[in-house]
Formats: C-alpha cells, structure tokens, sequence
C-alpha cells in the first residue's frame, strides 16, 4: 500500500465529524498540523513577523565591520601572516620594535 494511501486513510479516521475536536487539536498538536479553522490566526501571526522583521531591518543603522582594524590584513594568507610575526618578533628581541 502506498504511503499517502496509509496517510489519507489515517487522516480520515481522526479528522471526522465522530471525532472530538479536542482529540483533533491532540493529533495537530502532536504532528505539526494547523486545522483550516486555525489558518486565518496563523496568517495573522506571521503578518505580524513580517512587519517586525522589515521594521527591524529599516531601523537598524549598519551592521559593524566585524574585521575592523585587521582589514588591512584580508590580503595576505597564513605563511605570509606567519613570516610577518616572526619578523616583528624578531625585531622586538633586537630592540627595533
């Protein structure tokens, strides 16, 4: 028997008018499931996201550069990075730095 046989089979037999709605709203709970009656409420709730979301979006002034000074440094890879603190290092032991 096919999956959405078995599912269509299954939804039938707890989504009927025999069955208490309490026991509906249980079976909806459980799996996720929002009832037709429920939709408008839903709709409205994530109306309601949306606005926040675009009023946050709006009002927030920028984001901060998460590199900050170390931008100048984006160029450079690893060893390159590496052979730079040897030589400051170096330097700092022979009294330069």
């Amino acid at each position: 028997m096919a999956p959405c046989s078995i599912r269509s089979a299954a939804m039938s037999l707890v989504f009927n008018d025999m069955v208490k709605e309490e026991d509906q709203r249980k079976v909806c709970k459980e799996y996720e499931i929002t009832m037709d009656e429920d939709l408008q409420d839903k709709f409205k709730e994530w109306k309601k996201l949306d606005e926040a979301f675009e009023h946050h979006k709006e009002n927030v002034v920028s984001e901060p550069n998460a590199l900050g000074r170390f931008q100048r440094f984006i160029g450079y890879t690893d060893e390159q990075l590496e052979v730079m603190i040897d030589m400051y290092e170096q330097s700092k032991l022979n009294g330069v730095a």
